[in-house]
């Protein structure tokens, strides 16, 4: 199902690179995934949301989006061999994608982001020389599911290996192996775990490490009906990773509900926000993560399609344009695209 909206895109001709977002197909439930499978990822369940949907939603959405990073989602894995080389399906698939589609209007795939399973620690050097060679020159990083909370996120119950995850030696290990390799490191954590990554990032100093969702502001479980001290919890967590200057952020996430199962979210028919409504709503935190990082460490991501339900991609850019028509015309351009072009290396 492709993507529908009921505003026009502004200023239709500013470059950008959507730095962030999804692709998958179907696959069978029962195929393990490897090493990263536990049950709580990958797109089990939802509407196929393929290459071609997404060029058709950039399309749709009227917005100059000239360059993608695909991130891993669990899609096309190997069926046999090594549970650690499974998830090179993926890149393989993406690949294949990327060379089948040259002729669009959007550079799909110009970078790739892996999955990789931190937890192997030094032996992750064999995962990202596989992945290298699938992508054919596109990876750009690695991915492992990292985040976790108290409470059930995306309809799913908590997984407890997750729990400080990014403490432990082999995880370290891990991530220096990805930035000796030149990969950058994207994290998907939420608030309550900021201050593990700021650990990794100390432990970690010479590999870029990419932080998604603006480190994903939870106003919810354990906090719910005290958003002040959720707002509190997220705001000292992000000045903890901001204060390593090997993290960089992508802005966005801004349709995700982290409480609801995410299947039913994407299926059910439900109001779509405005970019108005999406300033409104996300303005605040959108303004402090730039304030607290800086412009130079950030970058828009339209994080499609997860983020749909809570917005067209005509909307989702509408919004972060309206947020930056104070920022000069190069900082706007190092946000839409100069700085995921940079972090990912996507001109080389």
């Amino acid at each position: 199902m492709s993507d529908h909206s009921t505003e026009a895109a502004l200023e239709p001709e500013l470059p950008i690179v959507d730095c962030h977002h999804h692709v998958w197909r179907k696959f069978d439930a029962d195929v393990t995934l490897g090493p990263d499978d536990d049950g709580a990822d990958g797109e089990q369940g939802l509407p196929d949301y393929w290459v071609p949907t997404y060029l058709a939603d950039v399309e749709a959405s009227g917005h100059n989006i000239t360059k993608s990073v695909v991130v891993e989602c669990g899609t096309d894995y190997r069926t046999d061999g090594p549970l650690e080389l499974r998830s090179t399906g993926e890149v393989e698939a993406f690949t294949a994608a990327a060379l089948a589609n040259t002729n669009a209007s959007v550079h799909f795939g110009a970078g790739m982001i892996s999955n990789a399973d931190l937890r192997l620690g030094n032996a992750i050097t064999e995962v990202l020389e596989a992945h290298k060679e699938a992508a054919q020159g596109r990876l750009r990083g690695i991915r492992t599911s990292t985040f976790f909370a108290e409470f059930p996120l995306f309809g799913h119950p908590p997984v407890e290996d997750r729990r400080g995850m990014l403490r432990n030696s082999g995880v370290v290990d891990a991530a220096n192996r990805v930035g000796d390799a030149g990969l950058c490191l994207d994290v998907f954590v939420v608030d309550e775990q900021l201050p593990d990554l700021a650990y990794l990032a100390n432990a970690s100093e010479n590999t870029t490490i990419v932080l998604n969702h603006m480190g994903v502001p939870l106003r919810f479980g354990s906090r719910l009906g005290q958003p002040d001290e959720g707002i509190a919890v997220w705001r000292d967590g992000l000045r903890a990773v901001a204060r390593h200057p090997n993290v960089v952020t992508k802005i966005g996430g801004v349709g995700m509900d982290m409480v609801t199962d995410l299947t039913n979210s994407m299926n059910a028919p439900g109001h779509s926000m405005s970019s108005d409504e999406l300033v409104d709503r996300w303005g605040a935190y959108v303004r402090e993560t730039i304030d607290i990082f800086g412009v130079e460490r950030c970058m828009f991501e339209s994080n499609y399609p997860v983020d749909r339900p809570g917005g067209s991609m005509t909307a989702i850019w509408n919004s972060f344009k309206k947020l930056t028509v104070n920022h000069s015309a190069a900082e706007r351009d190092a946000l839409f695209r100069g700085n995921a072009t940079a972090v990912y290396q996507l001109d080389r």
